[in-house]
């Protein structure tokens, strides 16, 4: 009877320690102001709408999503933390395409995330975006796909084979060993603090060009862009989302980047700005 009175004290004691390791493996939450992710989602990505819910939404408080295309609002986003606009009833937000995740942004306070419908989230994506908000005093937006623009931008020229203004791109599933300035970050991957710059949607004037608009944002408020430290697959693409046509990225590839360089050039020079 003793040692069945032990086995049962063991049990119960390995069981607690069990539950212990696995409180740990939650990251720690570093600060309590509202975290706010907004998402922009077509139609024929409601799998991957799905997929990145699941990840996305332990993580926030708040999770928006704007959905284009959709014939019903699918029953995985009704949540309480959740919020869907459709964009039949926002006609000229729809016409942004991407940039519509950005319809809530003057709204927010907090920490804001945005985010894309074709990646796999970690489950500490929301903490270690925060840690690096913080460590930079608030005065940089983070991300994990960036862009450095080459120095004779005004000299360049459109290409389907390339995006010829990059300089340098730091693709987000590759590694990055240090933390690295860019002109530019992808806004699939991207988080601020709302205290750092002001951005709303009238900041997006053109389809599906948002990671250029919030970059000629970020250079008129003189506010750093740093692409962050990560291991290889940090995050990774939903596979068979990523090479669809009708990607953003594909549809610019069919201009050779026309737009975009038109818009960069517009701006005039680019600079590198400090976080001190």
């Amino acid at each position: 009877m003793q040692s069945f009175n032990r086995l049962v004290t063991l049990t119960v004691f390995m069981a607690f320690v069990m539950v212990l390791q696995q409180k740990a493996e939650v990251p720690a939450r570093p600060h309590q102001e509202m975290i706010t992710a907004n998402i922009s989602t077509i139609w024929w990505r409601e799998d991957g709408l799905k997929h990145v819910v699941s990840d996305i939404l332990p993580q926030v408080d708040r999770l928006n999503i704007f959905l284009q295309g959709y014939k019903s609002v699918p029953d995985f986003v009704l949540h309480p933390k959740i919020t869907v606009i459709r964009g039949e009833d926002y006609p000229a937000v729809w016409a942004l395409g991407a940039s519509a995740k950005f319809f809530w942004a003057d709204k927010i306070q907090g920490y804001h995330f945005t985010i894309d419908d074709d990646l796999v989230y970690p489950p500490d994506y929301v903490t270690y975006c925060i840690q690096k908000i913080e460590q930079y005093g608030r005065k940089a937006v983070v991300g994990f796909h960036g862009t450095l623009l080459k120095d004779d931008l005004a000299n360049c020229t459109a290409s389907k084979k390339k995006f010829k203004f990059r300089k340098t791109l730091f693709n987000f599933h590759f590694a990055l060993d240090n933390d690295q300035p860019v002109h530019v970050l992808g806004t699939g991957v991207m988080a601020y603090h709302t205290d750092t710059i002001k951005v709303s949607i009238n900041d997006f004037p053109t389809r599906s060009m948002d990671d250029i608009y919030f970059g000629i944002l970020a250079q008129q408020q003189h506010v750093a862009l740093i692409c962050l430290q990560r291991g290889v697959d940090y995050i990774k693409p939903i596979e068979p989302l990523a090479s669809n046509p009708l990607s953003v990225y594909e549809q610019a590839r069919q201009d050779g980047g026309k737009e975009m360089l038109a818009v960069l050039q517009k701006h005039g020079a680019w600079k590198l700005y400090e976080t001190r």
